[in-house]
């Protein structure tokens, strides 16, 4: 997302406004796992049973990415109370009063790394107030900052998608009656 399409979003508020997943990324890794399971099939006809692991591994892993292609299976929608978030068909809502510190970040395993993981394993983290506060609630928010996650980026950099969430609250949250 550029900056003028970041723009365009925000000059759309109140909203709703839904933005989707990207096609492209969810192909990609679809294919990807597709290429590595039928690669895997090659070798696991060797004989060699532990090869069977990978093409099971990568098989399944190509479905995630084929139901996130489905219409509806994926998407977040703004408006002024908050935003509904739609992944794998499952519906979570939030308001902008209990959201909070939106951060891209990256995965915790690749923060420790010594070599810089690539822009786009990052992700956007934030702080949920309604969150239960129990022992793995505790453990995310420790490894994480914060204890919540987006599911997509929607089609935007990691980066670009935190900064409008924080924008678009920012815009609710003055917008509402004191």
């Amino acid at each position: 997302m550029d900056s003028d399409t970041c723009s365009e979003i925000l000059a759309r508020f109140p909203g709703p406004v839904t933005l989707y997943p990207s096609r492209r990324k969810w192909l990609l890794l679809m294919a990807g796992c597709l290429l590595f399971a039928v690669g895997g099939i090659g070798e696991a006809h060797n004989g060699n049973a532990m090869d069977w692991l990978g093409v099971a591994f990568f098989g399944l892993g190509a479905i995630v990415p084929g139901l996130m292609l489905l219409h509806g299976a994926a998407s977040i929608r703004l408006d002024s109370d908050g935003f509904e978030m739609t992944n794998l068909f499952r519906h979570a809502r939030f308001h902008w009063q209990d959201a909070s510190g939106f951060e891209a970040q990256f995965p915790p395993v690749l923060r420790a790394s010594a070599i810089p993981p690539p822009s786009w394993n990052k992700f956007v983290a934030f702080d949920n107030a309604k969150m239960q506060n129990s022992t793995w609630t505790r453990v995310i928010a420790l490894l994480m900052k914060h204890n919540a996650q987006l599911g997509d980026t929607y089609g935007f950099s990691a980066d670009e998608l935190a900064k409008l969430m924080t924008q678009w609250r920012n815009l609710a949250v003055a917008a509402r009656p004191r």
